[in-house]
């Protein structure tokens, strides 16, 4: 059966009928790797903002960097810090209770639900895209555990709480940004407390595989663990 015939599934957080509906205008900038990279830790040309950010980045890291390490190394340290996103603030909007299920929804589309298994498709958008301009490996971590909730609630009564317990994931190409990736996840097993869910993502168009991951679960009340 189609996602749009799945109304809820109970503990995930999910609407598999809305699942890909959600729509969020999200602002993040987007570090890009420089080959002067020497000449980028020293903030030439930068902000006053960025420089600001800098000097508090250093600051901080000369409040607990050990005193054996060059001065030298602690400022590249917290150059690269900052060239990476290091000491920006979130605006509250996005930094509220809720947000990040929501961004991570947005970039999905359910395509099937059967018992066990669950196929979506994956639209890298930039601001799930590291410095290279490819699919962040955190956000892959963050769409597979979210995946595979809703895939294991297939088989899993709505009066047992899923806990992760374990995450593996292998990452073996990239995706570029605005690429389509095909999630395929099942089941591997599901018994009284524990469930194992396989997560495959490929290519959409060459079906190439690029990240490999599993997903253990314990279904039992938190008390029982």
């Amino acid at each position: 059966m189609v996602g749009d015939d799945i109304a809820d599934v109970d503990g995930t957080g999910i609407d598999m009928a809305t699942i890909g509906g959600a729509t969020m205008n999200v602002v993040r900038r987007q570090p890009r790797m420089s080959d002067d990279y020497d000449h980028k830790l020293q903030f030439h040309g930068r902000s006053n903002s960025c420089q600001e950010r800098a000097t508090n980045l250093g600051e901080m890291a000369a409040g607990v960097a050990s005193k054996e390490m060059p001065s030298e190394t602690v400022a590249k340290v917290a150059g690269f810090i900052m060239s990476v996103g290091g000491g920006s603030v979130i605006p509250e909007k996005y930094d509220g209770e809720g947000i990040h299920p929501d961004l991570i929804r947005s970039l999905l589309k359910v395509q099937h639900i059967h018992r066990g298994r669950l196929t979506c498709i994956l639209t890298v958008k930039p601001y799930v895209c590291n410095a290279y301009n490819t699919l962040h490996g955190g956000a892959v971590g963050s769409i597979a555990e979210m995946v595979a909730i809703a895939c294991a609630r297939t088989v899993v009564n709505k009066d047992k709480e899923l806990f992760l317990g374990e995450l593996s994931v292998s990452y073996l190409a990239a995706a570029v940004n605005q690429t389509e990736v095909m999630v395929d996840a099942s089941v591997v097993r599901s018994g009284r407390n524990l469930t194992v869910v396989a997560i495959e993502f490929k290519l959409k168009d060459t079906e190439r595989l690029t990240y490999l991951c599993r997903a253990t679960f314990y279904n039992m009340p938190v008390a029982s663990l």
